[in-house]
């Protein structure tokens, strides 16, 4: 009916909306703004016809001027600038015995290549909420990719290229894993922690309008979770006093391990809340 009813873009929009699990009221919600709420600088943005696209004398600005933590900013700024040390990009100044991507093996190393067209990478979109098919997006570049991605109907509905980066729904999605986890374990005391204040005002608050309209229903989620438990809280931690979660991070990633980790298994200073672990030489 939606496809009799309305033209092809429009039944791909509507289609394609994301329905709660649990039934909500409607409500109003200014589109032209990620937080729902009516402003007159973005109302003139769109009657002028502006788009998402950052222009590049700005671009530099929202990088180092955002609110992700500074080592995401600096990749960012890499992957902008193309100056990760790759090998197709070493290739150009000194004699390498092999280019070749050392995950795949199947193409010349390059940032895109690691970041897109590695099998990796596909296997990682493919499975992230966006659902993405690498093989079925005809891009070679990172500015042939932002332009898909903009326009194109493959994209998600209603993300952004900067929406990607800067989000903070990993992070949200990743304290609601932390509550099922407690309800598995019947734990009925709980205080969660993330270095991400957007996901900690969101989940505290308790007024209906959230800033970030895309975690409206992961907190929701999260609440239905926490009333579960005898008490909760949650709060903000800076990353420099939160090495703990980092470090078992990066120690399961480099000893392949995945599922739940005992304490028993880490190294005593993978437990170390203020300094990053390394592995030790040898």
């Amino acid at each position: 009916m939606v496809k009799k009813w309305f033209n092809r873009n429009d039944a791909k929009a509507i289609v394609n909306i994301q329905l709660p699990k649990d039934g909500v009221k409607d409500d109003w919600m200014w589109m032209g703004e990620p937080s729902g709420l009516f402003s007159i600088k973005s109302s003139y943005r769109v009657v002028r016809g502006g788009t998402t696209i950052i222009p590049a004398e700005t671009k530099w600005k929202m990088i180092w001027n955002s609110t992700v933590h500074p080592r995401l900013k600096l990749i960012w700024w890499q992957l902008e600038r193309d100056a990760f040390p790759t090998e197709g990009k070493l290739a150009k100044f000194m004699e390498l015995n092999n280019v070749y991507c050392p995950v795949c093996g199947e193409e010349m190393e390059t940032i895109f290549h690691l970041m897109w067209k590695c099998t990796l990478a596909k296997v990682i979109w493919f499975n992230s909420s966006m659902g993405i098919r690498v093989d079925r997006v005809d891009v070679n570049d990172w500015e042939h990719w932002k332009e898909w991605f903009l326009v194109d109907n493959y994209r998600p509905p209603n993300i952004s290229v900067m929406e990607i980066i800067v989000t903070a729904l990993w992070e949200a999605l990743a304290v609601c894993m932390a509550a099922e986890l407690m309800v598995e374990r019947m734990i009925e005391h709980v205080v969660f922690q993330s270095d991400n204040m957007d996901v900690v005002k969101a989940f505290s608050t308790e007024a209906e309008r959230v800033i970030n309209l895309k975690l409206v229903h992961i907190r929701r989620r999260f609440h239905q979770l926490c009333r579960r438990f005898n008490n909760w809280g949650i709060g903000h931690v800076p990353r420099r006093c939160n090495f703990t979660a980092h470090n078992i991070a990066k120690w399961e990633r480099e000893a392949g391990v995945t599922g739940i980790t005992h304490c028993n298994e880490l190294d005593h200073e993978v437990l170390n809340d203020y300094i990053e672990w390394k592995r030790h030489a040898g």
